[in-house]
């Protein structure tokens, strides 16, 4: 039929998409099976990637581009959790996918945005280095 025609082409670009849009040569930790936990190791990894990668893109004085790099990099750590993320998962998978969803949803909004007002602001291209469209 046409919708499942419809599905696979659309499925095929999005994938085409998203996998020019994750970071080259960098693995994704999947669980081999069912019920799987993730090592201490790995937790603790992603949650020190979320951190960074807040720290560095979605400070005070944010820019377009870094926000994209925050949505991408966000998006692969929470992917990576949500792997682990079952019933019976350890109570620091779902800590880590609470975080994860925050921060995306964080990122998203200030991507969202197109007025800075307060602390926060989105530098663009020509106002880079200087807040005066900060209201």
């Amino acid at each position: 039929s046409t919708s499942l025609l419809e599905g696979r082409v659309w499925g095929l670009r999005a994938g085409t998409d998203a996998a020019k849009c994750s970071p080259a040569g960098r693995e994704v930790a999947m669980p081999m099976e069912e019920g799987s936990t993730p090592s201490d190791a790995f937790l603790r990894d992603a949650f020190e990637r979320l951190q960074r990668t807040m720290d560095e893109h979605v400070g005070l004085r944010r820019t377009p581009e870094g926000l994209h790099q925050a949505q991408a990099a966000l998006r692969d750590v929470k992917a990576e959790v949500e792997a682990y993320a079952g019933v019976g998962a350890p109570r620091a998978v779902h800590e880590l996918r609470s975080a994860a969803t925050g921060a995306l949803l964080v990122v998203e909004a200030a991507a969202a945005n197109q007025t800075s007002v307060g602390c926060h602001f989105v530098t663009g291209e020509s106002d880079r280095d200087t807040a005066a469209t900060v209201h």
